[in-house]
């Protein structure tokens, strides 16, 4: 498959790569069999079937109910105003820069040609989320794919702990005749950046950008298999039973 990727497909992430049949081939050293690097079979049944690959996430990456997938709630609130959405995919290894990892050149057993994948420019414009969405929807076999759904799920959260993200804050002034709306709504993105930078670097800010992202408490929806969306649902399914028990009429 390296093969046709390479010479026929077009692929361009493929373009400049060497084929399989050309690469050098290894010398491999190999010691006498010993009582020390060898194993007697047990069941070779089992032993000599291949169960494929094993995908997995940590959990690290993740977004949280309270800084989304940045690294404190200062930044995911000049995210926020800035409009500045996440990376989808977490980073692209040591070869590639993250910004600018494409989910088809990741994946080519589902975007062969290189083309289709979520962020290419259409006649229609379509968003990231509904691409992801109609890709879970298709009928062909590499689309069901366990490996592929899991990046696909992962990326769908990173995008919703953005998109359903709140910023709250508390009313009181800053300081000063001016009302805390009035204070705020001269900032511009250059002093809340400023300020977001020195209170991750813990440096001493009394500016208004500052204490602006202190009082600020940022929240988004828990993902769906975390500890955080079970208490939601906990919460949404025990007022659901008290409505039943106790007919509460919501008007």
């Amino acid at each position: 498959m390296m093969t046709w990727l390479i010479r026929v497909s077009g692929h361009p992430a493929y373009t400049d790569l060497t084929p399989p049949e050309e690469c050098p081939t290894p010398t491999i050293l190999e010691d006498d069999a010993n009582d020390n690097n060898t194993d007697d079979t047990q069941n070779p049944g089992v032993e000599q079937e291949y169960q494929g690959s094993t995908y997995t996430f940590t959990t690290s990456n993740d977004p949280s109910e309270n800084m989304g997938t940045n690294r404190s709630p200062q930044e995911f609130t000049l995210s926020m105003m800035n409009r500045s959405s996440p990376l989808l995919l977490v980073r692209g290894g040591n070869y590639t820069n993250a910004e600018e990892l494409m989910l088809e050149n990741v994946l080519p057993i589902q975007f062969p040609f290189g083309l289709g994948g979520p962020t290419q420019r259409r006649p229609t414009a379509v968003s990231k989320e509904v691409a992801l969405q109609h890709y879970t929807r298709l009928s062909l076999k590499q689309f069901m794919r366990g490996d592929f759904l899991l990046v696909v799920l992962h990326m769908m959260n990173r995008i919703r702990s953005f998109t359903t993200g709140l910023v709250t804050c508390r009313s009181l002034g800053l300081g000063g005749d001016l009302t805390f709306a009035e204070s705020i709504s001269t900032l511009t993105d250059q002093q809340i950046k400023r300020a977001a930078e020195n209170i991750t670097k813990n440096v001493e800010d009394n500016s208004v950008a500052a204490q602006f992202l202190r009082r600020a408490e940022t929240s988004c929806r828990s993902i769906g298999y975390t500890a955080a969306a079970a208490r939601a649902n906990r919460r949404l399914m025990y007022g659901l039973t008290h409505k039943r028990l106790f007919n509460v009429d919501d008007s």
